[in-house]
């Protein structure tokens, strides 16, 4: 081979390299974006929400406990849901039974 065909060679190869390299780098580019993207949404889904309304939105925390009882499982997820409807029905329930049970003996 020749000086001057070793030397089209190697700069098409040097260029062919340097093609690689510039589609390499965008896509790299484009998955550090999908990752920043990412990691803004995983901040958002852990951030408390801001407003009392979408706080109301949110599903109770439901917690049973084996060591307490139902009453004492009821007052912790009152503890834990404080402006939980339901929790707050619950709640009047169970001081109901207790009142009824101090009736009863």
């Amino acid at each position: 081979m020749t000086h001057p065909a070793r030397a089209r060679k190697k700069h098409f190869a040097k260029r062919i390299q340097q093609e690689l390299a510039q589609k390499n780098l965008q896509k790299l580019k484009q998955l550090e974006k999908r990752i920043s993207e990412c990691q803004k949404e995983i901040e958002e889904m852990l951030q408390p929400p801001q407003n009392s309304e979408e706080a109301k939105r949110q599903p109770p925390i439901e917690i049973r406990l084996h060591g307490l009882t139902a009453s004492e499982n009821i007052r912790l997820n009152a503890i834990l849901n404080p402006d939980c409807p339901q929790t707050i029905r619950s709640l009047s329930v169970v001081g109901e039974k207790k009142h009824e049970g101090r009736r009863l003996g």
